[in-house]
């Protein structure tokens, strides 16, 4: 039977998300139904990358679903490397997929603001801001010693201006120091560990004495709220 896909979409090895996309079809691409899974979601077919699994929401089916046979879905194979133990509870394999690297101990740096936070990774060299609502955004860190920082006025009473390379993209984007408001604290370096994924990674704030020369680490101080983060590739975050 055939079938015309009315979007751009993935074709899947298996019926969900936490499939890998064998490949992708254009609108309009004619595709040939061979059944459906258990829950009507999810058809087999037979498209232009090959047989897979499209979401039934994204084609025009003329015929109804009790009447398509249904095909065995596949087990999904496991990841070929582990999760870490440290960051498991956040992991969703649907929206992260499956870790690309081991979980490693990074230097890092962190600062609350009145509507998120910002995050400076050393291994990357880049700084993500994570807003209220949800979404983040990164930025390339291009701050290098001695480089004047925009100003935004002084800040309100108990607020805090960013300074340093969370400075420079806080005082040259609008739309982020809209966003974010002003720092209600100085910035502090400390120690995470990092696992990246498909689609994103997770970082949590480790308690080791030092990750970088003898950098002190503040997420040993009583005073450091313990940070654990999953950040997904479709823009979205997550604080547990």
């Amino acid at each position: 039977m055939g079938l015309v896909t009315t979007e751009e979409l993935d074709v899947l090895l298996g019926p969900g998300a936490e499939w890998e996309a064998l490949g992708r079809v254009r609108e309009g691409a004619q595709l040939y139904l061979l059944g459906r899974d258990i829950s009507g979601k999810w058809l087999f077919v037979t498209s232009p990358v090959g047989k897979g699994w499209v979401l039934r929401r994204h084609v025009r089916l003329k015929v109804s679903l009790g009447t398509l046979p249904l095909v065995a879905t596949p087990s999904l194979p496991p990841c070929p490397r582990s999760v870490d133990q440290r960051l498991s509870d956040l992991w969703e394999r649907a929206r992260l997929g499956c870790p690309i690297d081991s979980a490693d101990v990074l230097w890092a740096a962190w600062q609350p603001f009145e509507n998120g936070y910002m995050l400076w990774r050393s291994d990357v060299r880049q700084i993500l801001v994570f807003y209220a609502d949800g979404t983040w955004a990164n930025f390339p860190d291009r701050w290098q010693e001695g480089m004047p920082i925009p100003s935004r006025g002084n800040p309100p009473p108990g607020r805090v201006a960013p300074v340093r390379g969370f400075g420079l993209v806080w005082g040259s984007h609008e739309e982020v120091a809209k966003r974010l408001g002003w720092a209600l604290e100085e910035e502090k370096g400390f120690c995470a560990t990092v696992q990246s994924f498909q689609r994103g990674f997770i970082f949590r704030s480790n308690r080791v004495r030092y990750c970088l020369d003898e950098l002190y680490n503040w997420a040993t101080h009583p005073s450091f709220k313990p940070l654990f983060f999953a950040v997904y590739g479709d823009g979205g975050w997550q604080r547990k």
